[in-house]
């Protein structure tokens, strides 16, 4: 067959060549053809190749630059409340695992109260109690082989429980700074120090296997708490912050952010009512029912543990947002006002904290001018009464012209109830020291044997009782963020007259007639310092006045503004119960939201509300006033949580 092939190959090229032959003998004697049809056809052939060429090699940076961007996506998310369930409020849950069958297991802290426990889910019965040494805060909990592990906080030491009778196995050493979170993905453990660092530990041996260090967009994610692990993903509590960080525990990538404010704010109320005590700490235990794909959060002494849906925010993420809601977290040591960083920045720019003369040119360089009653009389024509601005208990206002053509307001006090004429000179010239962008400039004062004046600045816009109570439209021009920067920016005024005036002035009238706003609406306090021009036997003496009388006074103030309500009717013999039992009855009835001004534009979202609303009740709470300074009051104005237990030791300082 191959031979045969052979032949006939070789039978073709003889027949061929003769034609070959004559074919190219034909081809020489015709003439040369033209190849200019070919060249356009071979340079767009070349430039296809090259655009192609091109195309490809960009495609491909592209696709690796998205490889590379999608290697490092950050997803961001809420959740939603699927399931509530009773929890012991008495619990400092430290950590928390699912374990099948509706059981949960959890670590509780505080010294002399440390234990480890078995729950039961739906009625949050402790059901097996195993107590800790008095010596010992338990951290950190998880579940390996039917065999229980736990961390402490401040030792490296941890202990090891059988799951059935919770009864001590042994004990361990680790190579973690301290105890913090632990968890499992069966085969080894995660643990956390509170440092960025997160552990994989040999669960026979408690050495390090392997340490990543938490970055978010170059910032080392510190506070890692109680630890979760859930589908291939380390999630952690980062401590004193309403959120979760996803972790890859491969290689430490932050995989996501989980956001839960909304569980903490909720509680506060419910808590506040039924005990009238606000006693809830922060968000920490996470568990993980594998089976069902379930999850669920609790927090320290919650009376709550809930079973939550993850769901993404679909809006973008603000540049910055996570760093201020989740890297920088609270860090307080008692009797030094540590507080965590202010995360609202405040509106249109007014920190509220700069200390400054007035802004008029005519104030500079000026303490305390001594003016003659004669130009007095003449700066409000004689004290008439169409200059009249206010009259009341403590003098009568008048608006002024002095010979300079500045523009004064003139206060007129009853001369009963004033100081000698020598010591009311003396406390003029103290309180004329205090200066503040807050304070309404306190210009000069003149006395005579029949009464005693004082010159302040004129503020153009009238105060801030009028605008809430006395604008007739149907649309009050106070919005909620112009509300809002009212109270930072009183607050901080009042903060410096408790703090840094030396020595401090207590204002004793906080009141919204008081505020003086601007034509920005910016607020500047008036009649401080006035208690002390007045005679020590006066009724208004101020003997029997401290700080919590400013603070209760500004609670009070919180709530006119959120409800655009008169704090008490003029009848009322205790002029501050009248709006605090409304507020109180209001929220025990669930009526928050018709709490707010109906003349609002826009109301405020609940949060938000909910935590200005609960900083109100702090400050008139009996309990709790005494231990606020004015200070802690502006960081939580100015922060997007409350502090907890201020003034007692349950800070990470003393407690974690």
């Amino acid at each position: 067959m191959g031979a045969r092939s052979l032949k006939k190959r070789r039978h073709g090229e003889h027949l061929a060549a003769p034609q070959a032959s004559s074919m190219a003998a034909a081809a020489a004697n015709s003439p040369p053809r033209r190849n200019k049809a070919r060249r356009p056809y071979a340079t767009v052939s070349v430039l296809l190749s090259g655009v192609l060429f091109v195309s490809v090699a960009a495609l491909l940076f592209i696709s690796s630059n998205k490889w590379r961007a999608f290697g490092n996506y950050v997803s961001y998310e809420m959740v939603n409340v699927v399931n509530e369930f009773p929890h012991d409020p008495e619990a400092f849950t430290q950590g928390l695992l699912y374990a099948g069958n509706d059981t949960l297991f959890e670590s509780t802290g505080l010294y002399g109260r440390s234990s480890v426990r078995r729950v039961a889910l739906h009625t949050g019965k402790v059901e097996e109690l195993q107590r800790m040494g008095d010596s010992l805060f338990g951290e950190g909990l998880t579940l390996l082989d039917k065999r229980l592990f736990q961390v402490t906080w401040l030792q490296k030491v941890g202990f090891i429980y059988d799951q059935k009778t919770l009864g001590e196995l042994g004990t361990f050493n680790h190579e973690m700074k301290d105890g913090w979170g632990l968890a499992t993905d069966g085969k080894v453990l995660f643990g956390s120090d509170g440092s960025s660092t997160l552990y994989q530990l040999d669960p026979r041996t408690f050495k390090a296997l392997s340490k990543h260090t938490i970055y978010y967009k170059d910032q080392q994610v510190y506070n890692l708490n109680e630890l979760e692990y859930i589908d291939g993903e380390v999630w952690a509590n980062v401590f004193t912050t309403d959120c979760i960080v996803r972790i890859s525990p491969n290689d430490g990538r932050v995989l996501g952010w989980i956001l839960l404010p909304n569980l903490r704010h909720g509680l506060f109320f419910l808590v506040y009512i039924q005990t009238n005590y606000l006693a809830i700490d922060v968000l920490n235990g996470i568990a993980w029912d594998r089976q069902q794909k379930r999850i669920f959060v609790t927090g320290k002494l919650w009376p709550k543990l809930y079973e939550i849906k993850v769901v993404p925010i679909n809006k973008p993420i603000d540049e910055g947002i996570i760093e201020q809601l989740c890297l920088q977290s609270l860090i307080i040591a008692i009797n030094t006002n540590i507080l965590w960083n202010t995360i609202m920045d405040d509106l249109d720019g007014h920190d509220g904290a700069e200390l400054l003369q007035s802004d008029s040119p005519e104030f500079k360089g000026v303490m305390c001018q001594h003016f003659q009653v004669e130009e007095l009389e003449d700066a409000t024509n004689g004290f008439a009464e169409r200059n009249v601005i206010e009259s009341g208990d403590n003098g009568t206002v008048y608006r002024g012209l002095l010979a300079t053509n500045m523009k004064v307001v003139v206060k007129k006090l009853p001369c009963h109830s004033c100081q000698p004429e020598e010591s009311f000179a003396s406390q003029v010239e103290l309180t004329a020291r205090a200066k503040h962008k807050r304070l309404v400039k306190l210009i000069g004062y003149s006395t005579n044997r029949t009464c005693r004046l004082l010159v302040s600045e004129y503020i153009d816009n009238g105060n801030l009782h009028k605008w809430l109570h006395e604008f007739q439209g149907s649309l009050s021009p106070l919005t909620w963020s112009i509300r809002l920067h009212i109270l930072q920016a009183v607050a901080n005024g009042i903060a410096y007259l408790h703090e840094e005036v030396e020595p401090k002035i207590i204002h004793g009238s906080i009141k919204s007639k008081n505020i003086l706003l601007d034509q920005q609406w910016n607020p500047k306090i008036s009649d401080f310092g006035l208690f002390k021009l007045q005679s020590s036997n006066s009724s208004h003496s101020m003997s029997n006045f401290t700080e919590s009388n400013d603070i209760y006074d500004f609670g009070i103030l919180i709530m006119e503004i959120i409800s655009g309500r008169i704090p008490f009717p003029s009848h009322h013999s205790q002029p501050q119960a009248y709006i605090v039992d409304w507020f109180k009855s209001m929220i025990s009835n669930g009526k928050i939201s018709d709490l707010v001004d109906p003349k609002l534009p826009k109301k405020p979202s609940s949060i938000v509300l909910k935590r200005i609303i609960l900083l109100a009740l702090w400050c008139v709470d009996l309990d709790m006033n005494p231990k606020l300074k004015m200070e802690d009051v502006v960081q939580m104005l100015e922060s997007n949580q409350l502090l907890f237990y201020v003034g007692t030791t349950t800070f990470r300082g003393y407690y974690h």
